[in-house]
């Protein structure tokens, strides 16, 4: 991406950063508000704003057309510049931790996705769906990465998220099950110890669907040190990803989640999606410069073996 103007650097300069996140929401074709609706909103007078509109056209970041009557239409639009004058050059997203070939095939495909527009792009990994979402709230990242089970909660529970886009079947995990501890032969008895971790929704959800009526006692863990529990005998059961344990090869037995309510859940769990906020105008800008086939084909590989992860 293109050095920034030193005309950014000024009050100008500000207004055009202002500018810049309200058209990145926008498209060719679409009218802009006028001149004193923007100074309204920005709190300045119609001449900064008119100079703030210069410095994005100058930068060719904006082409912008006069209708008369009509108003002013966008006739050309770069999304990469728009984000480099919005301030937010550097892309920052965050996703669960890449213990898995599938997780580090995701990372893989999201840095590719960026790397090949020439975006600086920087990941974070961190384990819950929670801990992202309030990243991701307090403006730490610009995007995270979730089930699509967690990602429709999320939504649900604050109207400022929305989904970018859902990367498919298995792009989150290839499966969730039931797994038991080394020697356990019973699926469920009365009392059983079961893990569960509330910062990840999928595993919470999922286990307290397969769970749902019966008398378990549930044992609070962290996500990654679910299998270690199962191992020590600490807990009996837990609901978890197939990936690990398969790759790994531990010695746990494997039975399917079997509860309609389990199963109601399950095809959303595996789907990987891309959750930002609304007001910032990253779906658009993502939209426009990320090729969702692309992350989902680089994942495959790196997942099959056929590609050394990067990212």
């Amino acid at each position: 991406m293109s050095v920034l103007p030193s005309s950014l650097f000024n009050k100008q300069g500000a207004v055009a950063a202002q500018l810049a996140r309200e058209f990145l929401k926008l498209n060719v074709e679409d009218r802009i508000p006028r001149i004193a609706d923007y100074a309204n909103q920005f709190g300045v007078g119609n001449g900064t704003v008119q100079a703030g509109l210069k410095v994005l056209t100058d930068f060719q970041a904006v082409g912008l057309r006069a209708h008369g009557q009509k108003g002013t239409h966008i006739e050309a639009i770069d999304y990469l510049r728009l984000w480099q004058l919005s301030g937010r050059e550097v892309v920052f997203g965050a996703m669960a931790l890449p213990y898995t070939r599938r997780y580090e095939g995701l990372a893989t495909g999201l840095n590719q996705a960026f790397s090949s527009r020439s975006i600086p792009f920087a990941l974070a990994f961190m384990r819950g769906a929670v801990s992202r979402a309030k990243g991701l709230k307090a403006g730490r990242y610009d995007f995270i990465q979730c089930s699509t089970l967690s990602a429709d909660l999320l939504c649900k529970e604050d109207p400022d998220f929305e989904v970018w886009c859902r990367l498919g079947p298995g792009s989150h995990v290839s499966n969730h099950v039931l797994f038991l501890a080394p020697g356990r032969q019973e699926v469920f008895t009365p009392g059983m110890k079961v893990c569960l971790d509330r910062e990840s929704i999928d595993q919470r959800l999922l286990t307290e669907a397969e769970f749902s009526g019966r008398h378990v006692e549930f044992v609070e863990t962290g996500y990654m040190q679910i299998p270690l529990m199962l191992m020590q005998g600490k807990a009996d059961a837990a609901v978890w990803n197939v990936d690990e344990i398969l790759e790994k090869n531990l010695p746990l037995r494997m039975v399917p989640l079997s509860t309609p309510e389990a199963l109601e859940l399950l095809p959303r769990a595996i789907d990987a999606a891309i959750v930002v906020s609304k007001g910032a105008g990253t779906a658009n800008f993502l939209r426009h410069v990320v090729d969702p086939e692309q992350v989902r084909a680089a994942q495959e590989k790196v997942a099959q073996g056929l590609m050394s992860p990067t990212y």
